[in-house]
């Protein structure tokens, strides 16, 4: 493909976006905003990889865009001057906004649970989630992966790794759901488990559990005595290299 037609594309791209904006402001999606905002800033780049690889590795919007320059700056694609602008505009938002918002605190399975049935409600495909929590247990980040797959979805190790560098939590929670109805987990989803708790250790990060949730069934880990037994029975410094390897 020419020079000419990829920006082509990239400009039918933006042109769509910015009409959908117009239409109905309430109908994007965190990335598509997100998008947006970086058009001018990036003119002849693929703004949408960017955006999602900012949401990937804070969690939210919000977290972009209350991070430092330097943290913005370690994910692929962010320069300093995009760094700066997006420090800007956070900034400017919190002037506005007055406050931050308190954010919620997880210390159980039965504490979350409600929130991680909103959070899969009526999905189709498999997604993971994981929560990052400080030392007294208030949630930092609440990060989201999906390959868009009725049957799987993927750990992604490496970004884990940085959302976990980034935010330094002392907790994690990891959840995901099964679209089948069946909350029993499988051989894949304790080989998940072991390679996040694996990743958790190496940043000194205690991963407190992994539930399972398929419609208004549940499955927890840690209250099912299964999560010690992985973190028991597993070779942590094979997984350490796994990951290592990985990143």
């Amino acid at each position: 493909m020419c020079m000419s037609e990829q920006e082509n594309l990239h400009a039918g791209h933006r042109k769509r976006l910015v009409d959908k904006l117009i239409e109905n402001p309430d109908a994007l999606a965190p990335h598509e905003y997100l998008e947006i905002l970086l058009f001018p800033l990036l003119p002849r780049k693929n703004t949408n990889n960017i955006a999602h690889r900012l949401l990937k590795t804070f969690g939210s919007l919000d977290l972009i865009f209350t991070a430092s320059p330097k943290e913005l700056m370690s994910v692929d694609g962010v320069g300093e001057r995009v760094a700066a602008e997006l420090v800007v505009f956070g900034k400017l938002f919190q002037l506005l906004k007055g406050k931050k918002e308190e954010i919620s605190y997880a210390t159980s399975f039965v504490q979350i649970k409600d929130y991680l049935a909103a959070c899969f409600k009526n999905l189709r495909d498999e997604k993971l989630l994981l929560v990052l929590l400080n030392k007294n247990y208030k949630i930092i980040t609440k990060i989201e992966y999906t390959d868009n797959n009725s049957e799987s979805v993927t750990a992604d190790i490496p970004e884990m790794a940085k959302a976990v560098a980034i935010h330094k939590p002392t907790y994690a929670i990891i959840a995901h759901n099964h679209p089948s109805g069946n909350a029993n987990p499988s051989q894949s989803d304790d080989l998940t488990t072991m390679k996040i708790i694996a990743l958790c250790a190496l940043h000194g990060v205690n991963l407190i559990d992994h539930v399972i949730v398929a419609g208004n069934r549940f499955y927890g880990y840690n209250s099912e005595g299964r999560l010690q037994a992985l973190k028991e029975n597993s070779d942590i410094e094979k997984y350490f290299k796994t990951i290592q390897g990985e990143l």
